[in-house]
């Protein structure tokens, strides 16, 4: 027998559909950065959680740290052109090349570049925006209309 539910593990429960809802619904007005953050302040606040139990998760830091340092970089390169000026470059270098050929080798590429990359998400969110900025601006490559 599990024995009654707490209060802590209702407080949980609100807290997380709650934050389901925001991520879901408000993702308009609120960004889902902030719903976290504010959804974690409250299960602190409220003490679901320790903040000694927060901190001590070392692995999770890490991830965070280094996820959120390589979305930022993502933006910021979209942000100053450089997505654009890559795709400009690639598509002068290689408008003489079957469109077959073209796919083959950016796909090629793409899987070798993430063996640069701690995570397949880190890949992704870095290098997959500035592929498909390159490949759509090959004018023989097909894309969906």
């Amino acid at each position: 027998m599990l024995g009654r539910i707490t209060r802590r593990e209702i407080t949980m429960a609100i807290l997380a559909l709650a934050a389901l809802v925001a991520w879901i619904v408000g993702s308009h007005w609120v960004a889902p950065v902030t719903v976290a953050m504010d959804v974690i302040s409250l299960m602190i606040l409220t003490r679901v959680v320790g903040w000694s139990d927060i901190a001590a998760n070392k692995q999770a830091w890490s991830v965070l740290v280094w996820f959120a340092t390589l979305v930022a970089m993502a933006d910021g390169l979209n942000s100053i052109g450089f997505l654009k000026w890559f795709a400009d470059r690639a598509v002068a270098s290689v408008t003489h090349i079957p469109p077959v050929a073209i796919m083959v080798s950016v796909v090629a590429v793409f899987f070798f570049v993430h063996y640069l990359f701690a995570s397949s998400t880190a890949h992704t969110e870095a290098v997959l925006p500035v592929f498909l900025a390159a490949m759509v601006a090959v004018p023989s490559v097909p894309t969906p209309q």
